[in-house]
């Protein structure tokens, strides 16, 4: 079952244009008020596209108004329109989770021991529960293994249970299910998550041959290597390469590898998801273990079963950051790290075992006390991996006057991708913004009297980007030549969203930085726009 929460949500009158198309050629900004409003750039790259009206909206507040500014604060197009805000709704996920934990916050892991160490020797049973840290990878768990040798253990004697009772198993169902079970993006929320459940294999071409190795460190696993190399560019190289992953008894998984790869294919990747997390932890625990000169006494017994109530705990590893794990959602857009971000707070507010109901109960909250009345909000899991999350342009450009000017700022605005330098911006804009890469600075020039962090205080585009099949979207900052900071969010919702819809998107970041609304503003005596 899929859990969503709706705030109060009303069909908006804007429905009444539901089925009319968008006639570029008809927007002028003496006509239409701020709210309806195309600017003419972007009224270029729709043209001929055949959008329905609601299929586009958007929002743009400028930040930081000043003395020359006298026909501008806010510009929009279906600004009140409720959309699919794909993964831009990570933004919402990640202030929230900054506010309420705090970003020294650090993800828990925790080992509880019934009993004894004696000489070296772990006897007993070991419980290991963990608490969503959202990026437990290899170096993550040698740590972990290196705390419990300080604890003077170098030997383990004793069974091992695996508690993941954090999350209530339902938090698994509350995103669609597309049919790829075996890709990255879609890996379900545990709280004991190692290595994002992810195999990738490094493929490179030899003289003679196909070198392959592989991530994360993995017990009882091996790879059949049967590939063969063929004259060729690295283009579509997957297309020719057939990968399974089968498990030949209860300890041994195997990687299968048959076809051919190009021969100028030099460190490709092949990212898959086909162990059951539970088991791909457990390879995890025993390999680091050893990879510290841990022994075992006896063969690894793992289960899965609750720490019961009396028994001690003997390390709590603190993992993650919320710091890091911010930065990493919003920069690379990894939607099971946002996932666990979204669940922690209400994990924190004394909740025995979190449900994706709580958390969203748990941001309505957060909003309430932030005074934020987002009538159309739909929330399903916080990442935006949703065919029904919603939330309007007007309100997520609201949320991020917010965030410019919170506490954690500075964090915030430094974890969304930089047009043309990196994240998932990185091959976005490069041409437009290659000049300001090397930090173009305009610090005596914004006189700003709201205390922005030093990220907005340098020329460039701050994007969080969204992607589904039919939508794409950008929430985040821009700042101009000139050193005006706007917010902005940008969603096309439409069937025809992947077919290089991001160009309409781009065309408002453009016009933003060359500070189109001022220019149209201040040359336009009968400008409606307040």
């Amino acid at each position: 079952m899929r859990y969503f929460f709706k705030f109060n949500f009303i069909e908006l009158s804007v429905q009444l244009i539901i089925g009319m198309t968008i006639v570029v050629s008809s927007y002028s900004l003496n006509a239409l008020a701020q709210e309806n409003f195309i600017p003419p750039e972007v009224q270029k790259v729709l043209v001929g596209k055949n959008l329905p009206n609601d299929s586009f909206a958007f929002s743009v507040i400028l930040l930081n108004p000043d003395d020359s500014v006298k026909n501008f604060h806010s510009i929009g197009w279906n600004a009140d329109l409720a959309m699919n805000p794909a993964s831009t709704i990570k933004l919402l996920t990640t202030i929230s989770a900054l506010d309420q934990l705090g970003a020294e916050y650090r993800f828990k892991t925790k080992l509880y021991l019934k009993g004894r160490i004696d000489r070296g020797v772990l006897e007993g049973h070991l419980y290991v529960k963990g608490f969503g840290d959202p990026k437990m990878v290899p170096e993550s768990l040698v740590k972990l293994m290196d705390q419990l040798k300080s604890l003077g253990v170098n030997k383990i004697n004793a069974d091992i249970s695996l508690d993941t009772s954090a999350y209530n198993p339902s938090v698994k169902d509350s995103a669609p299910n597309d049919g790829e079970e075996s890709k990255s993006y879609n890996v379900s929320p545990n709280p004991l998550l190692y290595s994002f459940q992810t195999i990738s294999f490094h493929l490179s071409s030899t003289k003679k041959n196909v070198a392959i190795s592989f991530t994360p460190l993995l017990a009882n696993f091996k790879i059949n290597n049967r590939l063969k190399i063929f004259q060729g560019d690295c283009i579509d190289w997957k297309k020719n390469i057939k990968l399974t992953v089968s498990q030949e008894d209860n300890e041994q998984w195997t990687a299968n590898l048959d076809g051919k790869l190009p021969s100028k294919c030099n460190d490709v990747v092949f990212n898959v998801v086909s162990i059951p997390n539970d088991q791909f932890f457990k390879m995890g625990f025993i390999s680091a273990w050893e990879s510290v000169g841990g022994q075992w006494l006896k063969k690894p017994n793992f289960q899965n079963n609750k720490v019961p109530n009396d028994t001690p705990l003997i390390l709590e590893y603190a993992g993650t950051s919320l710091t890091e794990a911010v930065i990493d959602t919003n920069k690379f857009s990894n939607n099971v790290m946002a996932r666990h971000v979204f669940l922690t707070p209400a994990l924190e507010s004394n909740k025995l075992q979190v449900s994706t109901l709580d958390a969203i109960s748990q941001t309505q909250k957060w909003l309430k006390d932030h005074q934020f009345n987002m009538s159309e909000l739909i929330l399903e899991n916080g990442s935006g991996l949703s065919d029904i999350e919603r939330i309007s342009p007007q309100h997520m450009t609201d949320l991020l006057r917010y965030a410019a000017i919170s506490k954690h700022n500075d964090i915030f605005i430094g974890s969304l991708p930089v047009a043309g330098v990196d994240g998932t911006m990185r091959h976005r804009l490069v041409n437009q913004f290659k000049s300001l890469v090397n930090h173009v600075w305009h610090k005596d020039a914004l006189q700003n009297k709201i205390p922005f962090p030093d990220k907005l205080n340098q020329s460039g585009a701050y994007i969080k980007t969204g992607s589904l099949r039919n939508v794409r979207s950008i929430a985040g900052f821009v700042v101009s030549k000139t050193g005006k900071i706007y917010a902005i969010a940008s969603m096309v919702n439409h069937s025809k969203a992947n077919e290089g819809l991001n160009i309409v998107n781009d065309a408002l970041i453009v016009w933003l930085s060359e500070d189109g609304p001022l220019k149209v503003s201040n040359n336009t005596k009968t400008s409606q726009i307040q």
